[in-house]
């Protein structure tokens, strides 16, 4: 991991991104290090296709090519290793390399993770340092500040190419925000809102545990702290329909261990109060036992 220091902040880069809030900032840090950079906001699901695809003719082109934020395993990896590539994940993946840079630990998301590491070579701006403080707790699900849920609102409001507009909008750092996106956030929540009111809502328990789940294609944060406020429940899960990834998280307080669940039903993982994977058939047969509520 000390190598980052000797990759040349004149590089020229490209960034394979997830295509959510963290990996928005993520691209902005990125950015802040590099003058010279181009980057591709991808659903994880569906980056294997689209990146080897893209490899075949366009890899060369670059000095380094940034994959931030994807669910990369040995197989993949293997397949797409090369000197060029820079992996970087929060999930502390234990992942062997033979010719890329690997940057994995566990971290509350990938932005406090590069900027943890980039630091030593760049001395971030204080705004954009805020913006990494808000991104980072909303990432972590602990949403302490007010700015975080507002962020994502944007994130989420801004339409068409809206992680491309979000990258320009925050590019020089978190500078608080205009009248008009307070009322693109509020008309946001209210969707929130809208959305749990009508939802249908199934319960039961693992291990012991309340659970309380639903389908929902809203941004998962939001719909589970609706879903806290107004109903008791260890573990709110939520499934997207579309992407079929399933998404875990839990109140204060609550003695469920929801990275074991994202582990042993969803082949997946995460943190202490967010975490989730992709729909098994263990997952299906646990939610056969749901009930709705």
């Amino acid at each position: 991991m000390d190598n980052i220091v000797n990759i040349s902040v004149r590089s020229r880069i490209f960034i394979w991104s997830n295509s959510d809030l963290d990996g928005a900032c993520s691209v902005i840090l990125l950015g802040q290090v590099f003058n010279e950079f181009e980057y591709q906001s991808c659903f994880f699901g569906s980056f294997e296709e689209q990146y080897t695809k893209w490899a075949k003719t366009n890899l060369e082109q670059y000095d380094k090519v940034f994959v931030v934020g994807m669910v990369i395993d040995q197989k993949l990896l293997n397949k797409i290793d090369d000197p060029r590539l820079v992996v970087i994940s929060d999930r502390g993946d234990k992942l062997v390399t033979y010719d890329s840079m690997l940057i994995s630990e566990e971290c509350s998301s990938c932005s406090k993770l590069i900027y943890k590491k980039f630091k030593k070579i760049k001395e971030f701006p204080v705004d954009v340092k805020k913006l990494v403080v808000y991104v980072d707790d909303y990432n972590e699900y602990i949403l302490k500040y007010e700015e975080s849920k507002y962020l994502n609102a944007i994130y989420r409001r801004f339409g068409y190419r809206n992680f491309y507009k979000f990258v320009d909008r925050f590019f020089d750092g978190f500078d608080g925000f205009t009248d008009n996106e307070i009322n693109i956030a509020e008309g946001f929540f209210k969707e929130i809102q809208d959305e749990v009111s009508t939802i249908d809502l199934y319960s039961g328990e693992f291990k012991g545990w309340k659970v309380l789940a639903t389908f929902s294609k809203l941004p998962v944060n939001e719909i589970s702290k609706e879903l806290i406020d107004n109903h008791k429940a260890d573990v709110i899960i939520v499934v997207n329909p579309d992407t079929k990834f399933v998404s875990f998280r839990k109140p204060t307080g609550s003695p469920a261990d929801i990275v074991y669940m994202a582990e042993n039903l969803c082949d997946g993982g995460g943190g202490e109060y967010a975490s989730g994977g992709q729909m098994t058939e263990k997952f299906l047969g646990f939610t056969a036992n749901l009930i709705i509520k």
